[in-house]
């Protein structure tokens, strides 16, 4: 996968060819087909949240982020809700419960084998989530702080490079270690 990403956007080209970026919602543009699917955070906070007020206050969340893993589901990172998980064609829209203490202003989202979810929040914190287990872990290690992760490249199931805001420079991860 290529991914570009920054406080404010992302992109990406899927396993099936599709290119998608974030905005003010997700784009997804399908260069076979010559089109373009849009998903607004306004529509994704009315399917995942009851609560009027809720609504009203996260639909100013933007997406940050987002991942395709090897079942193909897609992992959107919001600042503001948190994780979304949807399908392939981004619908049914899932929210993923965050343990408490996790910042639900979500930066970045990485994956260096498809079934393993890392991501970093507000509060300057690395997580992993497996998707299947649905377990999350506080990944620290004393040289991912303090900074907001911001980009990343997965080289390889052991090398992940992160790049961290704020001209705070790029490191090298190991996920296995």
């Amino acid at each position: 996968d290529i991914v570009i990403g920054a406080a404010g956007g992302s992109l990406i080209e899927d396993h099936q060819g599709n290119f998608w970026c974030t905005g003010d919602g997700i784009l997804m543009f399908n260069p076979n087909e010559q089109n373009f699917r849009t998903i607004l955070t306004q529509d994704v906070v009315k399917k995942v949240f009851d609560n009027p007020l809720s609504k009203q206050a996260i639909s100013q969340s933007s997406p940050m982020d987002f991942v395709q893993m090897s079942n193909g589901k897609i992992y959107v990172g919001y600042y503001g809700i948190g994780i979304v998980e949807m399908d392939k064609n981004l619908r049914n829209p899932k929210f993923i419960k965050l343990p408490n203490g996790v910042s639900e202003l979500i930066w970045k989202l990485f994956t260096p084998d498809g079934e393993t979810l890392y991501f970093g929040d507000q509060k300057k914190q690395l997580y992993r989530y497996n998707v299947l287990t649905r377990q999350f872990v506080k990944f620290y290690q004393k040289q991912y702080r303090p900074a907001h992760l911001s980009a990343s490249f997965v080289e390889s199931s052991r090398t992940v490079w992160l790049g961290f805001y704020n001209n705070e420079g790029l490191r090298r991860f190991d996920p296995i270690t």
